[in-house]
Parts: C-alpha cells; sequence; structure tokens
C-alpha cells in the first residue's frame, strides 16, 4: 500500500504475520497511524512492518476530520483490483511515478521469462528483518538471533512480462506470486524443500507462457512492481471443471 504525505509517497509492506491489519473494506478513504515499522531500502526508502507492528484506523487525533477531507481533495484511486481498467504495458510505462494517482494501472500479459541471476526469494529474521542464512543446508538463521524468532519468506520474482506491442522487466513481490501459484512462499522453501532460493522451482518455471492479470506499480527508475495478479489459465482451468 502507499500513504501521501506532504506531496511525497512511501510505500509500506505489511508481512503475512500483519497482512490482514488493513484492508479496502476497512481502511480506504480513512487516516491510519502505523507503528513500529523499520526502514528499508529497495530502490527506494521504504517501510516495512515488524513483530510488533500496529495499525490505529482514524486515531483520536485533534482535527481528524480535516485531514480526511484533506485527501480526498487529492483524487481518489481505484479502490481494488477488479475495478482498475485494464491499459496496455505501453500505457503503463507512460504512467507517473511520482504520482500517488497516476502510477498504478492493470494490464494483461504474458508472463515470458525469469531473471535467472537473481533470488526468487528473501527469507528474513523475523525481529531484526535482516537477511537470515541457510545453515549447513537445513535450516536458515539469523547471524544475530539464531533461530531464537524465526524467519519469514517472501517472493521477489524478477521476470520479463511483455502484451502485444511491449516487453518490459516487472518484479513479482510476494502477495502477486502467491497469487499466481496458490502457494505460499513459506511452504514453497521450507515445505518443499526450495531452499536455495537462487534456484527457481519448477512450480514458477510452470507459469512461463501462461497469461495473467496484473495490478503494478510503476516506480522512479521505470521498473514495474507487482502488486496483485490474477493467474487467467488457472482461472479458466476452473471454470472448465465447474461446467465438467
Amino acid at each position: 500500500m502507499n500513504l501521501y504525505y506532504c506531496c511525497n509517497n512511501i510505500e509500506i509492506t505489511f508481512w503475512e504475520d500483519k497482512r490482514n491489519l488493513i484492508t479496502d473494506q476497512n481502511a480506504v478513504g480513512k487516516i491510519l497511524a502505523v507503528s513500529s515499522t523499520i526502514v528499508t531500502f529497495f530502490r527506494e526508502l521504504q517501510l516495512e512492518s515488524t513483530s510488533a507492528t500496529a495499525v490505529s484506523i482514524n486515531p483520536p487525533i485533534p482535527d481528524l476530520q480535516q485531514y480526511i477531507n484533506r485527501f480526498k481533495e487529492i483524487g481518489e484511486e481505484p479502490t481494488t483490483f477488479h475495478s482498475q481498467p485494464i491499459i496496455t504495458l505501453a500505457q503503463m510505462m507512460q504512467k507517473n511515478p511520482d504520482s500517488i494517482t497516476q502510477n498504478k494501472g492493470a494490464c494483461n500479459v504474458t508472463l515470458a521469462d525469469f531473471d535467472h541471476d537473481k533470488p526468487l526469494a528473501y527469507v528474513n529474521c523475523n525481529n531484526c528483518n535482516q537477511r537470515a542464512h541457510l545453515h549447513e543446508k537445513s535450516k536458515f538463521v539469523c547471524l544475530d538471533h539464531w533461530d531464537d524468532y524465526g524467519v519469514k519468506c517472501m517472493y521477489c520474482v524478477n521476470t520479463i512480462i511483455k502484451d502485444k506491442d511491449t516487453t518490459a522487466k516487472a518484479i513479482f513481490f510476494d502477495e502477486a506470486m502467491t497469487d499466481m501459484l496458490e502457494t505460499t512462499c513459506e511452504e514453497m522453501i521450507m515445505k518443499r524443500g526450495y531452499k536455495d532460493t537462487k534456484l527457481i522451482p519448477d512450480e514458477i518455471i510452470a507459469l512461463q507462457g501462461q497469461h495473467c492479470q496484473l495490478q503494478m506499480t510503476i516506480k522512479k527508475d521505470k521498473s514495474i512492481a507487482v502488486n496483485r495478479a490474477k493467474n487467467l489459465f488457472r482461472i479458466h482451468q476452473h471454470l472448465q471443471k465447474q461446467r465438467e
């Protein structure tokens, strides 16, 4: 999600254990007070949830309604994936990355290829959010906290996507790749044994050539972040089974 403040926006990532703190139904158009996040950098400054992160919706602060009215004047963006009009990839690349109301879009594309030189996921310490390391090929540990707090696994899959006229690089973040696979990153790495995050699992390779509908954000460096995804091939399969 993005928060807008004084002509700037910053992205906040709520990881698996905190993803239900905010939904479209309870948060759109309201003021959020978010506490205990960690500042990270991925192409630009961003915030990530921690085990202590809490969210207060419309907190009891002075001039609350004034703030709500102020942000309404900025302009509303589509509130759900499904309501966004479908545009071409070329139109997506032309969007303004500095505008919270104009840096997002939805496209129908083909997942053409993967960047095999970059890891498919990050495994971080639940306590300090630092990168966890694979110990004796069996478990991930934090160098500062060992395995006292456990780890969280997050997809970050670098891909090449294309439509009829345009090809672009795009990063599928955790929720989007989970949408595509219907399998969480934790299950993929911990339960299915893909602990070498530099090797792309067969389940992900099988997505190559499939059609998908993506909710995306254009970044300042013109890279594309994929926030949510619909696997149109899998949806078609489900519909066929329902008709049988």
